[in-house]
């Protein structure tokens, strides 16, 4: 339960810390923050965060950045309703313990 109030807590910043590296330029910090996130998501298990930041990462390794909007759009999507259901995922945790 620790790692997903912990997951809670650092998505909406490495979301926005991709955003604007993103928007600068900065595609070797979009990398790693996505990296970190992806890493992140493949402990907790979660499927759709993990299968959007590999394609974002892809995306970065094969420096198609045209590309890059359109999947962290997924990404920020994916995220956005994970985080929306927070309350109801630390429940089930609290519960299922």
């Amino acid at each position: 339960m620790t790692l997903y109030k912990k997951l809670f807590e650092e998505l909406p910043s490495q979301i926005s810390c991709i955003e604007e590296a993103l928007k600068t330029g900065q595609y070797k910090l979009a990398f790693d923050v996505t990296h970190k996130l992806n890493g992140s998501a493949k402990i907790c298990c979660l499927q759709d965060i993990e299968e959007s930041a590999t394609a974002l990462e892809k995306c970065l390794i094969q420096k198609r950045h045209g590309q890059t909007a359109t999947y962290f759009l997924i990404l920020q999507q994916r995220i956005s309703i994970f985080i929306n259901h927070r309350q109801l995922i630390l429940d089930y945790l609290v519960n299922k313990q």
